[in-house]
């Protein structure tokens, strides 16, 4: 028993050294669980068409939806939102995994240093984009749900001043879940900007299981829930609908058959025509 959990221990610090010699190399430390296969051909071929074709689409997307003053509401800001976001991630895919990485970048101590090592290198600016954009695809739905099914409360809830405060809190909420990235990486005097390593195997496991957890269990799991919700009220509205046109061409022929059954009418109408 302790035999495996010494191996476990050691071999969650070998794959932490091994992240870090190859981050101060200035490779993706992805590089380390996925292998050769993230660096082949056609994962940079995928990458490359995902990326064209996001920034031109997401871009198109934003243009229309500004330009033209009819299609202004609060889902368009929230889709035009969601398109600037989804631009910035495809950009940010050039640098961090298109352009490949030579040689050992020079050591560069000081504030400018460790912001850029921090924030860049260990691509927080990258994945705090992505996940702004998951809750950008949650907020969409979310704000179509509530128009749907909570009509009476949606101009309540989705004013002007909260439309701004949920854009916020998408890149608030994505800082805040992303920012053990940060105090992963380091400036050196020596080696420069390198990976430091995890604190222990559990803290690993727990990191990445809050991952899945927020970034695509979770907005899966609300969004499948809030389109079923929203199909359910919709396939009731139009029931309803049909039933009141089916009463309503019901009552139109009663109307119609009681007038014709009248005295007047008979003696007015049918009279003459005999």
């Amino acid at each position: 028993m302790n035999n495996s959990q010494d191996y476990s221990f050691n071999s969650c610090k070998l794959l932490t050294a091994t992240h870090t010699v190859d981050s101060s190399n200035g490779t993706d430390e992805n590089d380390v669980v996925w292998g050769s296969f993230a660096n082949s051909s056609f994962v940079l071929a995928l990458y490359g068409i995902f990326s064209a074709v996001g920034i031109v689409g997401n871009l198109l997307v934003a243009i229309v939806l500004l330009r033209v003053p009819s299609l202004r509401s609060n889902t368009s800001d929230f889709m035009v939102h969601l398109s600037l976001v989804d631009f910035l991630v495809c950009v940010l895919v050039i640098p961090f995994k298109l352009v490949p990485t030579t040689g050992t970048p020079a050591p560069n101590p000081g504030f400018l240093g460790e912001l850029r090592c921090r924030l860049y290198v260990s691509q927080f600016i990258f994945w705090i984009s992505t996940l702004t954009s998951v809750l950008c695809l949650v907020t969409v739905n979310l704000e179509r749900f509530v128009a749907i099914v909570y009509p009476l409360k949606y101009k309540v809830v989705f004013t002007r001043r909260n439309k701004y405060l949920i854009i916020v809190s998408c890149w608030i909420l994505g800082g805040i879940s992303k920012s053990f990235q940060v105090l992963l990486y380091s400036e050196d005097d020596v080696v420069g900007c390198h990976f430091l390593g995890w604190p222990s195997c559990g803290v690993q496991a727990f990191v990445g299981l809050y991952t899945f957890t927020i970034q695509l269990l979770a907005p899966f799991v609300l969004m499948i829930s809030a389109q079923w919700k929203v199909i359910s009220t919709l396939k009731k509205q139009v029931k309803k609908l049909t039933e009141r046109s089916g009463k309503a061409i019901q009552v139109n022929s009663v109307q119609i058959d009681s007038i014709h059954l009248s005295p007047l009418y008979c003696l007015f109408v049918e009279a003459p025509k005999k």
